[in-house]
C-alpha cells in the first residue's frame, strides 16, 4: 500500500522538487530508496533557498517591531514568524540528520518484508 498509493505520490513531488531544486534528495529507482543529492548544483541551489529564508524571517521580524501594527496584528505576525522559522530550521539540518530519508524509507523496507511474508 505504501509503495503503490504513496509511493507514486513521494515520486511525483520529488520531481516538482527537484525542478525548483527544494530539497536535496533524489529517487533511486533501482532500489527504491531515497538517497541524499550528489548534484552539486541542486545542492547549492537549497543552500541559496535556505539562506533567503533567513532573510525572509529577518525582514518579517523587523516588520513586526518596527512596523505601525496593531496588538493582535503584531501578535499574528509573531505566530506566523515562529511557524516559519521552525519550518526553516528542519530545512538546515539536512546534511547532519538525515531522518526523514530514513523514516521512508523504513516505510518502504517494512512494507517490502510484509508483502513478502505473504
Amino acid at each position: 500500500m505504501y509503495q503503490t498509493e504513496f509511493g507514486r505520490f513521494l515520486e511525483y513531488r520529488l520531481k516538482l522538487s527537484n525542478i525548483f531544486n527544494c530539497l536535496p534528495f533524489d529517487f533511486d529507482k533501482n532500489s527504491g530508496r531515497l538517497t541524499k543529492s550528489k548534484s552539486i548544483r541542486q545542492i547549492y541551489i537549497f543552500k541559496l533557498q535556505c539562506v533567503l529564508t533567513v532573510i525572509y524571517a529577518m525582514a518579517m521580524f523587523l516588520h513586526i517591531c518596527i512596523g505601525q501594527l496593531t496588538v493582535s496584528g503584531r501578535l499574528q505576525g509573531v505566530a506566523m514568524l515562529l511557524g516559519y522559522v521552525m519550518a526553516s530550521i528542519v530545512k538546515w539540518n539536512y546534511s547532519i540528520d538525515i531522518a526523514p530519508i530514513q523514516v521512508v524509507n523504513a516505510f518502504l523496507d517494512f512494507e517490502a518484508r510484509i508483502v513478502e511474508s505473504k
